[in-house]
């Protein structure tokens, strides 16, 4: 489960196969690092943090697959009676990107998210009970599962391939799934 901008960032020099520049780590993951202007004591914190980075750097190597979750009053658009479907905001479009705010500097982005762009209801009991919860703002939760494919050097990003989007109910119950 990804939840964090450091878990982006670990990935990032996992699959990116750049130079690990633990200084710039250090100041976006220790704030100990971030409040110091000792290079003495900015030296000791990047030292003793290198073994740990290494260790998440070799952590995010091996889990290639992983889930994300988003909780929101506004993941959907209204019903489309058309096309018996609600549109997924989050992949709307294909040049949409996630941050974490605790490290906003690396990001993700999907490469197939339009595949996952909206998804049918056609059980007209189903449609009305998503319906009612958009109407009343509630909290519904986006799960997406997916294959981290590729970095990208040039905006710090890491490329996912969209495998499964579950849309769940305040209590967990799965309302659509593509």
């Amino acid at each position: 489960k990804i939840d964090s901008g450091h878990q982006v960032m670990f990935l990032y020099y996992a699959l990116s196969n750049m130079p690990v520049p633990y200084e710039d780590i250090a100041q976006v993951y220790s704030p100990d690092y971030s409040r110091t202007s000792d290079s003495f004591k900015r030296n000791d914190i990047v030292q003793a943090l290198k073994p740990r980075v290494d260790q998440e750097i070799t952590n995010a190597k091996s889990g290639r697959y992983v889930m994300l979750e988003q909780q929101d009053n506004s993941l959907l658009q209204r019903y489309n009676f058309e096309k018996k479907s609600f549109a997924v905001n989050e992949y709307s479009s294909n040049d949409r990107y996630t941050y974490f705010n605790d490290n906003s500097q690396y990001t993700l982005a999907t490469t197939n998210g339009s595949q996952f762009a909206s998804f049918p209801v056609s059980d007209e009991t189903k449609a009305r009970k998503i319906e009612g919860y958009l109407s009343k703002y509630t909290q519904l939760r986006l799960q997406t599962y997916a294959y981290v494919q590729d970095a990208d050097p040039s905006q710090r990003r890491i490329k996912l391939q969209v495998m499964k989007v579950r849309l769940l109910d305040p209590s967990g119950e799965v309302l659509a799934e593509l």
